[in-house]
């Protein structure tokens, strides 16, 4: 699994953002934390080669997972085929789930290494996430424990904290190469902004 990673980490870097597929732990961690509920929409964004989707495979709802890149879209299909693996990136999230009848999602799983990204970029796939989320939606995304101390990561935090209600931080993963984190973020604002938002908070 991890030389197909590899390889597609050398044709995109900036797009697979790492050189390792995360782990399982991390993984489990991630779903547990969405708190998937039976019949809600489900859907992950950056399939690589299917760790978190296998985490969610068995979500009695409808399970849909976007990953650009045709050779891992393959692993993660022969890996989890009960979840439909589309080959789109984040930004067109509205028209995959309105091509498959759904109006919004309740849950977004994300391996995309948005801290990374460029402005333009993360926002274009940030507004995707934020706009197609039900109004009690969930969305997890993780990256790297060095990203809050960087300037990147530390936008990439406040852009959730503006987008959101609520933001949680969850504790240090380490049984992952390298360690991770992931954000709960919750309740999406769209563009109606919020005076007061709740400020990024560590999880018990």
């Amino acid at each position: 699994m991890s030389l197909a990673f590899l390889r597609a980490f050398a044709r995109d870097p900036i797009s697979v953002g790492g050189i390792w597929p995360s782990g399982e732990t991390l993984a489990r961690a991630m779903v547990e934390a969405a708190d998937l509920r039976p019949g809600q929409v489900v859907v992950e964004l950056g399939a690589g080669t299917g760790p978190i989707t296998a985490a969610f495979q068995h979500h009695r709802g409808p399970r849909i997972s976007l990953e650009p890149d045709p050779t891992l879209a393959a692993r993660s299909r022969a890996r989890c085929p009960g979840v439909e693996i589309v080959e789109a990136r984040a930004e067109t999230l509205h028209a995959v789930l309105s091509n498959r009848g759904h109006l919004t999602a309740a849950r977004v799983l994300s391996g995309l290494p948005f801290a990374i990204w460029p402005e333009a970029r993360q926002r274009a796939a940030l507004d995707a996430v934020v706009s197609c989320l039900s109004e009690d939606g969930i969305f997890v995304t993780f990256t790297y424990a060095h990203s809050p101390l960087l300037p990147a990561g530390r936008r990439f935090r406040q852009t959730l904290e503006r987008r959101f209600r609520r933001l949680e931080r969850s504790r240090l993963v380490l049984k992952n190469v390298p360690p991770a984190i992931f954000y709960i973020a919750r309740g999406p604002l769209g563009d109606r902004g919020m005076e007061h938002p709740i400020r990024c908070r560590t999880r018990p």
